[in-house]
């Protein structure tokens, strides 16, 4: 990482930064800015796998950044994200970083990590330190912001790595569901020949291998590596049907938006409601995660907001608590997927506006809301009965072998006093 530093800030000083928006668009027409959420994908990158026979498998040769990593295409696209954040908030955030004002919290991924350090530059650039701090520190580019991260494993919210039995059974049941599996029937010949080209598993595998086969693609295409002949026939249609097919998947069903939702959500609703009623603490402004695609996936589908859509490198979904001319605290979501127009104002279903008054915000979504992840990952109601019937069969069974030795114990000592009676009765007559 450290052989990025150079050539990195070199490549982000001399890069290009689009024009970007007015401060808060949305101010005037919705309300005052409170509080906002904001959760981005991280930037170009290699891929992580590759299938067998992949002509760029070769890593040092073709994927200096090492597998899975962040590229200098995609350090500078979250540093011009960061330049679009700064702008949009400039009047509202602090230009100059506080403990208290922003929490950065990303998965623990090297290129999410990255993404929040090259969009945090770009946020809080060294033009808003002092010269005093510049002569203290002459090497430093940009404001230094700590960045959190939970183990991988346990990431139940951003990553979604964490282990869930529950996610595991109910995700497993949507191939039992016709139009699910009547959908993929009609890709069969498809998969056959992707797996004689690529020697990529299929059958029970086709999602695993068609997403991942795509995404390698798609990587490679943005390097600008010529794709072998024979995905053309395959790449990027009909392969992109079958590959937004696949990343819906996760969240298909009330109770997969739950558990692959729920949490993150649950947390961006909490802080807001913390913040509506003053208890906060600390009383932060933003709070941020650096992400993947399929974390913006979970929100959005647990909302049903998703349109099967791929979410691009850099796209950032927002939550904006404000409060309005009324006096009510309304929540605004945003989407930018694109540098080329405005982020999309996003409609919740079932709300009255765009701008949906925070309680309704929360009671349309309350249904797939998640205070406590692991008990309901580890509660099978299915499997309640048989886990109580069985509990109590296997007590019952205990009590009698329990009843059974002391009744043998009781019996031998009854019979030892017996035969010590007779003893006695013999000896002392």
């Amino acid at each position: 990482m450290n052989k990025l530093i150079v050539p990195l800030m070199v490549f982000i000083c001399s890069s290009h930064v689009e024009n970007i928006v007015g401060i808060d668009p949305l101010h005037d027409q919705y309300g005052q800015l409170i509080f906002t959420t904001l959760v981005y994908r991280h930037g170009e990158r290699s891929f992580e796998k590759t299938y067998p026979t992949d002509p760029y498998a070769n890593v040092s040769k073709y994927w200096p950044m090492g597998l899975g990593g962040l590229s200098l295409v995609g350090i500078e696209r979250e540093y011009i994200l960061g330049k679009w954040l700064r702008d949009r908030y400039d009047r509202w955030l602090p230009k100059i970083y506080h403990v208290d004002d922003v929490f950065v919290q990303s998965s623990d991924f090297d290129r999410t990590i990255m993404s929040a350090q090259a969009n945090l530059a770009g946020m809080y650039p060294s033009t808003f330190l002092t010269n005093d701090d510049l002569n203290k520190v002459p090497m430093l580019s940009f404001q230094p912001i700590p960045i959190h991260t939970v183990p991988i494993f346990v990431d139940n919210k951003i990553s979604s790595f964490a282990t869930c039995p529950k996610y595991l059974k109910e995700y497993n049941k949507l191939f039992d569901d016709s139009k699910i599996q009547k959908f993929y029937d009609q890709y069969q010949s498809m998969f056959e020949y992707i797996k004689n080209n690529s020697q990529l598993e299929m059958g029970k595998n086709a999602v695993t291998s068609t997403t991942l086969l795509f995404d390698v693609l798609f990587v490679e295409t943005t390097f600008n590596y010529t794709l072998p002949k024979w995905t053309k026939s395959i790449y990027p249609e009909p392969l992109l049907t079958v590959v937004k097919q696949n990343i819906e998947l996760p969240t298909h069903t009330l109770a997969l938006k739950r558990l692959r939702g729920g949490a993150l959500l649950n947390d961006i609703v909490h802080r807001m409601v913390e913040k509506k009623n003053r208890t906060l603490n600390p009383n932060r402004m933003i709070w941020i995660y650096s992400a993947h695609d399929s974390t913006i996936i979970n929100l959005l589908d647990s909302m049903e907001l998703f349109n099967y859509a791929i979410v691009p490198y850099g796209a950032v979904l927002m939550f904006e608590l404000r409060l309005n001319k009324t006096g009510s605290y309304v929540v605004t979501l945003s989407y930018r997927n694109s540098t080329k127009h405005e982020p999309h104002l996003l409609h919740l279903p079932g709300c009255d506006s765009v701008a949906c008054e925070l309680d309704q915000f929360i009671d349309i979504i309350r249904p797939v809301l998640v205070t406590d992840w692991v008990a309901e990952c580890n509660n099978d109601n299915e499997n309640n009965w048989f886990d109580r019937t069985g509990f109590l069969v296997v007590l019952i069974i205990a009590a009698v072998i329990v009843i059974i030795i002391l009744f043998l114990i009781a019996t031998n000592k009854m019979e030892v006093c017996v035969r010590r009676t007779d003893f006695n009765r013999t000896v002392f007559q």
